[in-house]
């Protein structure tokens, strides 16, 4: 093996090479081309070598891109600008400049790289090309022009001519040439080049064209687009008079956007002049109507282009800062509200009907198109499955801005934002109003890049041999192959995927469309060439991607496409009006409780920092909603039978003697109940009364307010303008003395003996300063000083006293011709503005004098008006606060109890009997488990998962059939179909994540096939029952859940609590030691639990009975006997748990001498427990503390009595060992 280095074949021996190769072509200028190419390139070799390049290349290759455009040179003219071309197509703008200054001293001629023949107009009039010819394009053609017409390659393919197919036979290419573009290396989402590949390929660095560039290729395209529209339709005149300054305000916007917005900031801002591209091209979509106008028509295209893709609230408002003030220049009157653009339903206006444009864009009402989607919603849920959408501005605000995106040929679309925006409902919605039909991959366990393939292959027949509009949805959770995208990004940069078929599927398929190529005129020369094209038109391309998640931003940087040839939405969480709205949508009809819609949406935003998403306010809405009509329904059913039961006792009241002392009683208490009402009202009223003298105080402090500020208005208005009138005076001496130059000082301190009218300006000046000494030594002295002029200019005029000013008036009556202008300016050029400063702050000194009363006046006005301000803040805070203090009186909310309020005793009772543990977290995960509206997921990292076994506990108690089932099973998806189908429960255990296949299940994707309803998992239809429900239960106490899939399940932590386990390790220990005590307990709190729970049953039959009974209750002997073996019952009961209160206090006394080892273990194990924070390998399980635990208990020896027990078990379990 032999290494050949750079250093081994410089760039001196491959010119030697290429100067030997051509000694006999009678065309190169011989002996002076050796000359110049020793003379001058292989110093600027050297040049090149030491500056970088644009794409990374060797030495070798850089010397074969100059020799390239050194083929046929004569002159040194020609040589010079070979140098330049081959030099500076691998550089950056930048360094081209450098270069060719480098070139043009060591060659001594002038550089020109463009192409001089092309910048004849007539010599691109083929009209085959649109481009404007710039310099940069004249540049890049002068630069690969040689390249193509030698055929120069722009690994095996490029130096063998040829590549080895998969049965290793040599295919040879012929008449082939590779011309490729990339991107900048350097860029996000870039690898690097290999050089081996950069120095047999000839590189030109294209930059973007510079704004002069830009101003040029789109102010010409930019006027045809309006004299096309013209043509048609005359309102567009406006647009084709005032092109050049919408041109200059689109490039200004475009360069604003540049500056402004960074892909550091959010990883799809990256804008190119293809945006402008689109801008101009999108214009020719709009129809002129009603009150819009051409401005109209620029100003909602570009939003569409730019403002949508922006990423929050201020990003919008500095792009609104970028766009409207230019707009509204050329006299835009600015957005009116309430429109909006789209081509949804145009054959209902007749005007629109003769348009040759099929996606043009017509302005309509926010309320008429909220009407034609309400009918159109109406059409697509009898034909497929409900949306459940409510119709909210910003809905259809989303629906027209896609419709605008999937109504252009090939239209594709990049949503990002959070779940529960509505991008999978609006999408539905707009492809069936175009007749799209929508595919999204139907993902089964195992499905992966072979199925998507297939998947796409059916896809580009329908799109691009039977000529059908298709729609492909792709979400997040969908996209189990980085692969995928790839695909995605080949469809929507070229309208195929490399090797998706063979070459016989592809030639049999493309066979229907060579008839239907001659009709449309062969404008492709390739069969595939146009079936890439229909696929381009036809499929449309949908991305749904959530920024939040794992992998988005590797996502964007690997398939470009997906940025640069997609239209991005981003659409984030809802507006608080929307919020508002949506809930009282969701709430309307049931009872009042479409009151509580500000507080869910104040609820939700506390959460918003915590990722909270819109799906989970919807879900929150729909969560309270249920509560409230189920509270509200147990309430009606108890009051039912509470008015039902006391009817009944009314009626026997009546009639029996008996209970007449009972009622004398119970007046009694009710006599003290109304003296506390009576007292109550009392206090009510004086509050009230305060709250009435502070509103009265409030309203004389406001009126006292509104007084003073008229006063003080007044006042002010009077000192400003005296103020006022003398002010121009001072700026105007001020400013005059500014300009006195340095010169004139020196020169009036040069002088021995000064003019009298200098010597008294002087005087004044020197006065007005508070000096006395006005000798002619101290006026030099005070010249000298270097800052006299800021000294005289920021004079303040307040500090002029009485006196002084009376000494500086008789100077200026005795000397008033020192002061006149004409007079002192012939003496001295620098005492003329000290001479009008003089006199300007005398006057002002004397406004100032009549002002005083006044300003002191002002400022006590001042002093009063903020004084009064801060009592009226106080009252008013003092009032909020009697009404809050009130209100809560009223709502008796003080002792309000969430776990009271959401379950009852008995169920509390029922569910600790049933397994689950007795604190207050298990207690409220339950009540969250059992009254979520979404699918709980519950995460019980311990080895004895108490969630399973309370969970199908409680399901089998409620006598529903249950089946337990881990996800890792191969039988898991057989187990959910059946589970769906027949209404089971499923306790679906081990999850780690969200399987995509759970995804329709999880959102609740229901679709109607008659009177049946379906849910999709994977690439089945299950029918659905609606007695069905879904558990998820996960050890791993961190579950990877992709933002996606947060948000359809409600996370529930059963995780150990030092209380729960503080009891746990009490019990353990009474057990050890002794263990009667500990049986007696259990069997004790069985005992209590099942007779409160039979109490609750005896309350709820006696009312029940007394509410159903019929006629006279004395006459009715069932129902008498009934409650006179409840009230036994009850009695018994009663006693039997007062007695049990008072073992069960006996007990715990005793269980209580041994907590102290309970609270040292759990202490010890919790601490133990975050030692995984510092290694991954300090992890201690609960099995494993307990066992420990249990091991201390017996190792440790015998004690004389408990408390030394006690103390000997705690350093056991402390040591290891006793003591």
């Amino acid at each position: 093996m032999i290494f050949l280095s750079e250093g081994t074949l410089g760039p001196a021996a491959l010119v030697e090479k290429w100067l030997r190769s051509g000694a006999e072509d009678e065309s190169k200028p011989g002996r002076r081309l050796d000359a110049w190419m020793h003379g001058c390139l292989l110093k600027a070799l050297d040049w090149a070598f030491d500056n970088p390049q644009a794409v990374e290349a060797t030495q070798v290759g850089v010397v074969e891109n100059v020799l390239s455009h050194l083929e046929g040179v004569q002159t040194k003219q020609d040589f010079a600008n070979g140098l330049g071309k081959g030099l500076a197509a691998n550089a950056d703008a930048e360094r081209r400049k450098l270069l060719l200054e480098h070139l043009a001293r060591l060659t001594s001629q002038s550089i020109e790289i463009n192409s001089p023949a092309l910048r004849d107009p007539d010599s691109s009039s083929s009209g085959d090309c649109d481009a404007v010819l710039t310099e940069g394009v004249l540049r890049t053609l002068s630069m690969v022009t040689p390249w193509l017409e030698t055929g120069t390659p722009f690994l095996m393919l490029i130096t063998y001519k040829g590549f080895y197919d998969t049965s290793l036979e040599f295919v040879s290419l012929q008449s082939i040439q590779i011309v490729a573009s990339m991107m900048d290396p350097n860029s996000l989402g870039r690898s690097a080049v290999s050089k081996r590949l950069t120095s047999i390929m000839r590189i030109g660095y294209m930059a973007y064209p510079t704004r002069q560039e830009l101003k040029q290729i789109y102010s010409e395209m930019l006027s045809g687009v309006f004299k096309d529209l013209a043509a048609e339709d005359a309102s567009w005149q406006q647009g084709l008079h005032s092109s050049a300054a919408i041109c200059s305000l689109m490039i200004d916007v475009y360069f604003g956007v540049l500056k402004r917005f960074s892909v550091e900031e959010c990883r799809h801002y990256v804008f190119t002049p293809r945006m402008l591209t689109q801008w101009v091209n999108g214009l020719r979509r709009y129809g002129l109507h009603g009150s819009a106008g051409p401005l109209d028509v620029v100003y909602h295209e570009g939003c569409r282009i730019f403002r949508d893709r922006l990423v929050g609230c201020e990003a919008l408002t500095d792009f609104d800062r970028l766009i409207l003030p230019p707009l509204k220049a050329l006299g835009f009157a600015g957005d009116p509200g309430g429109f909006f653009w789209t081509s949804l339903g145009l054959s209902a206006q007749p005007q629109l009907q003769t348009s040759e444009r099929r996606s043009q864009l017509s302005r309509w009402s926010s309320g008429d198109l909220n009407e034609l989607f309400q009918e159109k919603i109406k059409s697509y849920e009898r034909e497929h499955n409900p949306l459940n959408m409510i119709l909210l501005e910003e809905v259809v605000e989303r629906i027209s801005r896609f419709d605008s995106c999937l109504s252009l040929p090939g239209g594709s679309m990049l949503l990002t934002g959070p779940n529960g925006v509505g991008r999978r409902t609006c999408v539905k919605l707009v492809a069936y109003m175009h007749h799209m039909e929508v595919f999204s991959p139907q993902l089964t366990r195992g499905y992966g890049i072979r199925n998507f393939r297939e998947d796409l292959k059916e896809l580009l027949i329908r799109a691009g041999i039977e000529g059908q509009p298709v729609c492909l949805v792709l979400e997040d959770h969908q996209i189990v192959d980085a692969s995928m995208l790839e695909c995605v990004n080949s469809i929507i940069s070229g309208g195929e995927v490399p090797g998706l078929m063979t070459n016989e599927e592809l030639e049999k398929a493309l066979e229907p469309l060579k008839g239907q190529m001659a009709e449309e005129g062969f404008h492709h020369t390739k069969v595939f060439s146009f079936f890439a094209s229909r696929v381009k038109r036809n499929l449309h391309v949908v991305l749904s991607l959530d920024p939040n998640g794992e992998g988005y931003c590797r996502r964007l940087e690997s398939n470009p496409s997906l940025v640069s040839r997609c239209f991005i939405q981003c659409l984030e969480h809802w507006s608080p009006d929307g919020m508002v709205h949506l809930a009282k949508a969701l709430l309307q009809n049931n009872g009042g409780c479409g009151d509580a819609a500000d507080d869910l949406k104040n609820v939700h935003q506390t959460m918003t920092d915590r990722g909270a998403t819109p799906r989970q306010f919807v879900s929150l809405v729909n969560l309270f909603k249920a509560i409230f009509l189920t509270k509200q329904e147990n309430l009606t059913e108890q009051k039912r039978f509470l008015e039902g039961g006391l009817g009944k006792l009314s009626e026997a009241e009546k009639t029996v003697d008996d209970l007449s002392k009972g009622a004398e009683e119970r007046r009694s208490l009710l006599v003290a109940k109304q003296c506390e009402a009576e007292d109550a009202l009392h206090k009510i009223t004086s509050s009230m009364e305060q709250a009435a003298e502070r509103k009265q105080e409030v309203e004389n402090i406001q009126k006292k307010l509104a007084v003073e500020e008229m006063e003080l208005s007044q006042k002010r208005g009077g000192v400003e303008e005296e103020l006022t009138a003398v002010q121009p005076l001072i700026d105007q001496a001020r400013k005059a003395v500014g300009q006195i130059k340095p010169d004139n000082i020196n020169e009036i301190r040069s002088l021995k003996m000064p003019p009298e009218g200098i010597r008294d300006v002087l005087e004044g000046v020197l006065l007005l300063m508070g000096q006395k000494d006005t000798s002619w030594n101290n006026m030099r002295k005070f010249l000298a000083n270097k800052s006299v002029k800021d000294q005289i200019i920021n004079y303040d005029a307040r500090k002029i006293t009485h006196p002084m000013r009376s000494k500086v008036e008789k100077l200026l009556q005795s000397k008033a011709a020192s002061f006149e202008h004409a007079n002192i300016y012939h003496v001295s050029v620098a005492a003329a503005p000290m001479a009008s400063w003089v006199k300007a702050n005398l006057e002002f000194s004397k406004v100032l004098e009549n002002v005083a009363p006044l300003e002191d006046k002002l400022q006590g006005l001042t002093a009063s008006l903020k004084a009064s301000q801060d009592r009226l803040i106080t009252c008013e805070e003092d009032l909020a606060a009697l009404d809050q203090q009130e209100w809560s009186k009223v709502l008796r909310t003080d002792d309000f109890n969430f776990l009271r309020f959401m379950s009852t005793e008995s169920e509390r009772l029922t569910w600790k009997l049933e397994g689950l543990p007795g604190d207050n977290l298990s207690v409220e995960n339950a009540v969250a488990v059992l009254h979520s509206n979404v699918v709980p997921l519950m995460v019980d990292p311990t080895n004895t998962p108490q969630a399973i076994k309370w969970l199908e506990s409680h399901v089998r108690h409620e006598n529903k059939a249950v089946e337990v089932c881990s996800t890792q099973s191969e039988r898991f998806g057989t187990s959910l179909e059946l589970a769906i189908r027949f209404g089971k429960t499923l306790i679906a255990q081990d999850v780690s994540s969200i399987e995509p296949l759970m995804y329709p299940l999880l959102r609740g994707d229901l679709e109607t096939r008659g009177h049946r309803s379906v849910v999709r998992v994977g690439d089945k239809l299950v029918d659905y029952n609606e007695s069905f429900r879904l558990f998820m239960v996960s050890r791993d106490p961190t579950p990877r859940l992709a933002p996606s899939a947060r948000s359809l399940v409600a996370l529930t932590t059963f995780t150990i609590t030092r209380e729960g386990l503080e009891g746990q390790l009490l019990s353990l220990t009474i057990q050890h030691e002794q263990p009667g005590l500990e049986r007696q307990r259990t069997e004790l709190l069985r005992q209590e639990e099942e007779l409160k729970i039979q109490l609750a049953a005896l309350e709820k039959q006696l009312l029940h009975a007394l509410a159903t009974s019929e006629g006279n209750v004395l006459e009715n002997k069932d129902l008498l006997e009934s409650l006179n073996e409840t009230k036994a019952k009850s009695l018994t009961i009663q006693d039997g748990l007062t007695k049990s209160a008072e073992v069960h206090r006996s007990l715990d006394e005793q269980r209580n001498l041994y907590r102290h080892v309970a609270e040292r273990g759990s202490q010890m194990f919790l601490a133990v427990k975050d030692l995984s924070a510092i290694n991954h390998m300090y992890r201690f399980s609960l099995p494993w503390f307990l066992s420990i635990f249990r091991k201390a208990l017996h190792t440790s020896g015998p004690s004389a009595d408990v408390p030394s027990r006690v103390s000997l078990l705690s350093n056991t379990l402390i040591e290891g060992h006793p003591p």
